[in-house]
Parts: C-alpha cells; sequence; structure tokens
C-alpha cells in the first residue's frame, strides 16, 4: 500500500469519525450538567461578570486550568461577535475536532501493537504490513465507537485526560520498540501528556504506574528519567495554577480528594455496587464484549500495558461508592486500540500476497476473503453493537430547553428570565447576556423585569405564567417561551 493511499485512506476514517461527531452535536442531548457549571461557566463568569456558582468553586474544590484554556477561546470567539449559544456551539465544535485527536492514536496505537505480536508470534513473520492493518481497524475504531463520539462533543475534564493518557500508552509501546536509542523528545512527550491526563483527572493515576512499568521492564532507564521530569514539570504548573487562584499549591486537589475520599462526600451523589461499571459495559455491548476482552488478553504480551492499565482504573473506580460511565471512559479506547492491534497482526499475514512470481490460487483468494470478511465483520460487529444499544448517559439534558435558552438570549427586549431548571441549561454563557436568570417563582411573575419564562409544556409553571399574561412567543420539542403580555 503507497504512502498516498494510506493518507487518504486516513484522511477518510478521520473524516467519518469528524462527520458522525458532528451528527451527535447536533441531534443527542448533552451528557452532564457539569460540563457547563464545572467548566464554561465560571470561566464565563470571570469575561461578564455574570455566572452561576456551584457549590465546588465556592469550596475551591476544582482547578482553573481547563477553565481557563476555554476562557481564552470564549475571549477569541466572542472578538469575532460569536455570542450566547452561537458561543457554545462554536466551543464544542472546538472540542470535536481535538477529540480527533484519539482517531490518530488509535493508528498509531493499533499499529505499535500489531508490529510488536507479529514479532511476536511464530506464524507471522515481521512485517509492516500488520502495522498497517492494526492501524486501520485501531483509527476505525476509535472514530466510530458510539459512546467515543458522544463523549467527545462534551467540555468535561474525561476527554483531554483521556487523549494524553492514550497518547503516553502508545508512545511508551513506540518508544520501547525503538532500542536502545530511542527519542529523548518521545520521552519528554509520555512524561508531559502523563503529567496532562492527571492534572486534569487525579483518577487516571494507574496509567502512570503502568508507563513507569513498561520503561522499567525495558530497561529504558533515561527515558524513565526524562518522563518522570517533564511530567513532574507539567503536573507542577497545575499546583501553581491553584496558588495562584486559590492561594495554595494543589488547593483544588487536596480539597477535592479530602472532600470524595476522606470524608466520604462523594456518596451525597449516589452510591452504586462495586460491580457497577460491569454492568454498565455489559449494557453497551452485550453481543460484542466478550470478542473485545479475549483478543487483547490473548495477545496480552503486546498489550499489556493498555489491558493493565484499563483493569488498574476499573477496580479503582469501583472501590469508590459515587460511579459514573464518564468516569470509566479512558478503558474503553485502551481496549479498543488493543483489540485492533491483535487482530491487525493475525490478519496481515493471511492477506499477503505471493508476490509477481506466486500466483495466488482460488483456494487461497477464498481463505484471504474469509479472514479479512471475518475481522473486519468482528469490527463492524463492535460498532454496530455499540450504536444498537446506545440508550444515551446517565444525565441526558434536553436539547431544547438549551435551544430555547438561546432563543431569549436573542430577543432586545428580554430584560430577565424565569427558567423552570437552571442547571438543565447552559448558564449565563448558552443566554449570552447578564440580566437576571432566576428559577421560575410564582411571586416574581409580577416583577415586571421578568420579560420571559421558559417551561416545560403542559407543567404547572405553564399554567401559572399564562394566568399571570404571560403567552406562548416560541416552542421547541417539549419547552415553551411565555413572555409578558404587556410587552407584545
Amino acid at each position: 500500500m503507497t504512502r498516498r493511499t494510506l493518507q487518504t485512506l486516513g484522511l477518510s476514517i478521520t473524516a467519518f469519525g469528524f462527520l458522525l461527531r458532528l451528527v451527535a452535536l447536533i441531534r443527542v442531548q448533552p451528557n452532564h450538567p457539569d460540563e457547563f457549571f464545572q467548566y464554561l461557566e465560571p470561566a464565563w463568569r470571570r469575561i461578564s461578570g455574570a455566572g452561576i456558582i456551584t457549590w465546588e468553586w465556592r469550596e475551591g474544590l476544582r482547578s482553573w486550568v481547563l477553565p481557563g484554556y476555554l476562557g481564552a477561546w470564549m475571549r477569541a470567539l466572542a472578538w469575532l461577535g460569536l455570542r450566547g449559544s452561537a458561543l457554545g456551539l462554536a466551543l464544542r465544535v472546538h472540542w470535536v475536532v481535538v477529540s480527533l485527536l484519539l482517531v490518530w492514536a488509535g493508528w498509531r496505537g493499533g499499529a505499535m501493537i500489531a508490529r510488536a505480536e507479529s514479532i511476536e508470534s511464530p506464524r507471522a513473520a515481521p512485517s509492516d504490513d500488520a502495522g498497517v492493518v492494526g492501524g486501520i481497524l485501531g483509527a476505525a475504531l476509535c472514530a466510530g465507537f458510539p459512546l467515543l463520539v458522544t463523549f467527545s462533543t462534551d467540555m468535561l475534564t474525561e476527554l483531554p485526560s483521556t487523549i494524553g493518557v492514550v497518547w503516553a500508552l502508545v508512545i511508551t509501546g513506540e518508544l520501547v520498540g525503538q532500542g536502545p536509542t530511542a527519542s529523548k523528545r518521545s520521552a519528554a512527550a509520555i512524561g508531559s501528556l502523563l503529567g496532562l491526563g492527571l492534572g486534569l483527572r487525579v483518577q487516571h493515576a494507574p496509567a502512570a504506574l503502568v508507563v513507569g512499568l513498561c520503561l522499567l521492564a525495558a530497561r529504558r532507564y533515561r527515558a524513565l528519567g526524562i518522563a518522570f521530569v517533564t511530567g513532574a514539570l507539567t503536573l507542577g504548573l497545575f499546583g501553581v495554577v491553584d496558588w495562584f487562584t486559590w492561594g495554595g499549591i494543589f488547593s483544588s486537589y487536596i480539597g477535592y480528594v479530602n472532600f470524595n475520599l476522606v470524608q466520604g462526600g462523594a456518596a451525597q451523589f449516589g452510591v452504586e455496587p462495586w460491580y457497577w461499571y460491569g454492568v454498565r459495559y455489559s449494557n453497551r455491548l452485550p453481543n460484542m464484549l466478550a470478542v473485545l476482552l479475549i483478543v487483547p488478553i490473548v495477545g496480552i504480551r503486546s498489550t499489556w500495558p493498555f489491558v493493565l492499565t484499563a483493569t488498574s482504573l476499573l477496580s479503582l473506580l469501583s472501590t469508590q461508592p459515587h460511579k459514573e460511565e464518564r468516569f470509566a471512559l479512558l478503558c474503553w479506547p485502551l481496549l479498543l486500540i488493543a483489540w485492533a492491534g491483535v487482530v491487525g497482526a493475525w490478519l496481515a499475514p493471511r492477506l499477503r500476497s505471493g508476490g509477481p512470481q506466486r500466483p495466488i490460487s482460488v483456494g487461497r483468494q477464498i481463505e484471504r476473503g474469509s479472514w479479512l470478511l471475518a475481522c473486519v465483520g468482528l469490527g463492524a460487529g463492535i460498532l454496530v453493537d455499540g450504536a444498537l444499544h446506545f440508550q444515551g448517559t446517565e444525565f441526558n439534558l434536553p436539547l431544547a430547553r438549551y435551544e430555547a435558552q438561546g432563543w431569549v438570549g436573542r430577543q432586545a427586549d428580554a430584560s430577565g428570565l424565569l427558567y423552570d431548571d437552571l442547571l438543565g441549561g447552559g448558564g449565563y454563557l448558552w443566554l449570552g447576556r447578564t440580566f437576571p436568570q432566576v428559577e421560575f417563582n410564582s411571586s416574581l411573575l409580577d416583577n415586571p423585569i421578568f420579560t420571559h419564562a421558559l417551561v416545560e409544556r403542559g407543567s404547572n409553571h405553564e399554567q401559572l405564567a399564562k394566568s399571570a399574561h404571560f403567552v406562548e412567543v416560541y416552542s421547541k420539542g417539549d419547552f415553551v417561551v411565555l413572555r409578558r403580555a404587556s410587552r407584545l
């Protein structure tokens, strides 16, 4: 396969993943209120002066690193004239583009594991063909797996942390395969990516231990030292940001660990049994989960860093009373890439041609076609099974409410909004205005500053607003916007 063909194929897979994510952006409900009120709203409040403050920010349990990054984008996009829901949508599109780094990681990771597996397999001679097949499968699975597509539209810490950790593991595997002349730049990249991943999600700490173990096992002591130093420096930047914003180095992390682990505060938001993640995974892939798990285990000599990271993370998360599916997002790309690499190593030698002097017999062609159909069919089966059994996430916030909220923000005569669920929308960022936006209260219906009400159709709130001479002016899905009649 020529370099140009590979580039075309890679771009096609990336475009496929981008298209799926755009569809999800338009059609799939937002996953979690934390996306808006832990990361977007704090940044917007610093910029505009108006914003809803949640208890974590009053207690200082969140880092300003990600909100600061998003705030820089807000400034740039606002300078271009974007406001309200248009600004929020642009930020989500930006995250969709960033998420495509996982597709590239799938290509590189699948190729790396496939090459390593083909070398260790007595049935397959070392060949770059294995890397090509493994890379194609890895990229395709990361591009099309439904849960990755859905979470790629959200501005939560899980996605950027997952990208950093996956890339750190991929580059570690490549560095180990380079021999004693491995690049110092690769070692520095490993440390920086791990530092980023752990700074965003401290729960991903098992990945750092696995990377260290991998480099020690390969006797890459210098690379381990470089990775440790760069990782410490990167992680230290998060501590410095806490020092400037909260008054203490790693203040938000200490408070977060103290509240969730020491005090057990996370249990206030729900308690699930230890096997909850296993049940959740089974519901996501009821027919193909065994295939996804068994193949990487069969190729464990090449996949162990990926499998061990996923297993360690899942074990750690299972000990915690409060569980959410997004916490374990990292496990999916690790398993998908490991699966692709092993299957690529199996499939490549069976697709190899006999060369111009040795034409392939009909029987051999049938055998090659059967192997190709079986392996590609299994990969497609993973994607299809995930799509057929996709029923949203724990929090499926109505997209119509966001659109209705954005519509109110675009009305020139709006001066106040009564809102049926403050944490079910996009906050002041999505509204794009600084006028009061408060939870619906019938006593405020007589206050002339509140010109609009956003409520669910058929609700008691709607009846109360209409009794106070509000009339419907906009509707979207199950939601209606009513305006004070005197303003018509």
